[in-house]
């Protein structure tokens, strides 16, 4: 009896430290699939200033406007992540991202043809599309993006393709980062699969495919609420 009462406070501390580290490794993943597109986009925002100071001071101040707003947005998202609460809406991060590649110079085509979606799915796709839009504005010269979020009776499927990669560019940087690989969990936690495809003349393709309400066993095992909401079940 005192062996197994003991095994039994073992166990109970190792399942202690694998939730700290589940936590510890959530916080990271949103904070990068989160700030990483903002903090691009407030990168990409500034240069965009320093050029229009000298010769338009108007529309400088408008994007300073802009910059204002991006930054305060996350702020709000390093709170998101903080409580844990990530809620993302797919329709709102493409209005996002083609009022920033526009701004960017590139010319972007959107299709938008959704229903409803499950809040899960619509905050993975989301974060998916975050971070294909970050990863475009580092690693290419983009002239051309189209995005196209469609939802095909209960398959939703997110495309992202554009132009100007070089095909040989290959991030070596201990900073470069793990987004795809973050994506590619959170999609697996929605039953989604993530497919990139790198074509002729510097094109690629990002594809996210789930189901626009997946099984509950396919709830995020990070996510306390969905966790709690299978346990009350």
């Amino acid at each position: 009896m005192a062996a197994l009462i003991q095994a039994l406070h073992d166990t109970r501390s190792q399942l202690a430290g694998l939730a700290v580290a589940k936590e510890r490794l959530r916080f990271a993943r949103d904070l990068h699939d989160l700030l990483g597109y903002s903090l691009s986009a407030i990168t990409l925002k500034g240069e965009l200033i320093h050029r229009l100071i000298p010769s338009n001071p108007r529309r400088a101040l408008e994007e300073v406007s802009d910059v204002l707003i991006i930054s305060r947005q996350s702020l709000a998202d390093v709170r998101v992540v903080s409580s844990g609460l990530r809620s993302m809406s797919l329709e709102q991060e493409m209005r996002s991202a083609q009022s920033l590649l526009e701004a960017a110079d590139v010319k972007v085509r959107v299709d938008i043809r959704l229903g409803t979606l499950d809040q899960r799915v619509d905050s993975v796709l989301a974060a998916v599309l975050r971070e294909a839009v970050t990863n475009l504005l580092r690693h290419s010269r983009a002239g051309t993006c189209a995005m196209a979020a469609t939802q095909d009776g209960d398959r939703v499927r997110l495309s992202v393709s554009n132009d100007g990669v070089d095909p040989s560019y290959r991030d070596v940087s201990p900073h470069s980062g793990s987004g795809l690989g973050n994506l590619r969990e959170r999609l697996q936690s929605a039953s989604g699969v993530l497919t990139i495809t790198r074509g002729p003349g510097g094109t690629f393709e990002l594809v996210a495919e789930a189901p626009a309400r997946p099984p509950r066993r396919f709830a995020d095992p990070d996510d306390a609420e969905f966790g709690a909401q299978d346990h009350a079940a």
